[in-house]
């Protein structure tokens, strides 16, 4: 079972790793405690049905941390996960993410 729960747009992924990257090495979590569907090795397994394992994910996580961008909002399945995670009553971490303009 997964603790922690990363909610996040897949256009995100880059941010994802990073902030995962961080909760690992910054403050000791197992990678075994992290579901996050960018990282292949915490993320579905090949073969599983999508979106039945996301749900089972999140109802087996004890918090789930959102990574809150502009991309988070324009995504059907951040919305879902959103939704359940109000809906279950799960313990949740929204972190919010600055737009980054390019020049």
């Amino acid at each position: 079972m997964a603790d922690i729960f990363i909610s996040h747009a897949s256009t995100d992924a880059t941010l994802v790793d990073a902030f995962v990257q961080l909760i690992e090495g910054g403050i000791g979590v197992l990678s075994g405690q992290i579901f996050c569907t960018s990282l292949e090795e915490q993320g579905i397994p090949p073969g599983v049905e999508f979106k039945q394992y996301i749900k089972e994910k999140l109802g087996d996580a004890r918090i789930v941390v959102a990574l809150i961008s502009p991309q988070y909002y324009s995504s059907a399945f951040c919305m879902c996960e959103l939704g359940a995670t109000w809906a279950l009553t799960k313990n949740f971490l929204p972190l919010l993410v600055p737009v980054i303009r390019q020049k």
